[in-house]
């Protein structure tokens, strides 16, 4: 579907213009899907007299969906008994209330707890930022991808076939089967 809409001319990517915001900011984009983390770019760069807004993905045959990701925060098996118990702390300190709603208002990602999510503070910053609420709307459909050993190799390879296929050309059939064999390959390696 993807391919179509680029190859008839209703729909164009980013490119490499980040999050697309140049050809929106010229009225040349009628529609932008993207990251939440997006909107407080593009808040920061709209010329005050553009009226903008955002919604959830639609649905693809009957069915919506919505990835959904952020940073991620580690902590190696070597650490020292004092470096978990810092991180633990630094986890805590995230997770409350407070600092995963301030988060949230300044990113464009969506607090981490549900206790947040429901916050009558940040009820409150909806009601004054619509702009974050589809973020928040499509959480009730969003996936994230299982993680296994050879993730990222498999989701750089993934990325690659996408790139391909959107910047070079590449048709889908070509483009797939390529990575159809790369991950074949990554299956025996792990």
């Amino acid at each position: 579907m993807i391919w179509d809409m680029l190859q008839n001319g209703t729909a164009t990517t980013a490119g490499t213009d980040g999050y697309g915001s140049t050809n929106f900011f010229e009225g040349k984009t009628l529609f932008y899907s993207g990251s939440s983390a997006a909107i407080s770019t593009l808040q920061a760069s709209t010329p005050k007299n553009l009226h903008w807004s955002t919604t959830s993905l639609p649905s693809y045959k009957g069915k919506k969906s919505a990835g959904m990701a952020g940073n991620d925060i580690v902590m190696f098996k070597s650490a020292s008994k004092s470096q978990r118990k810092g991180a633990a702390a630094f986890v805590k300190y995230l997770m409350s209330k407070k600092q995963t709603i301030s988060w949230a208002e300044k990113t464009g990602y969506v607090p981490l707890t549900k206790s947040a999510q429901k916050d009558t503070d940040y009820q409150n910053y909806l009601v004054k930022n619509p702009t974050a609420k589809a973020a928040v709307r499509s959480l009730s459909f969003g996936f994230q991808d299982p993680a296994f050993i050879g993730y990222e190799q498999y989701f750089s390879a993934l990325n690659k076939s996408i790139g391909q296929m959107t910047a070079n050309h590449v048709t889908p059939e070509k483009a797939l089967g390529q990575l159809q064999v790369q991950i074949g390959k990554m299956d025996t390696q792990n």
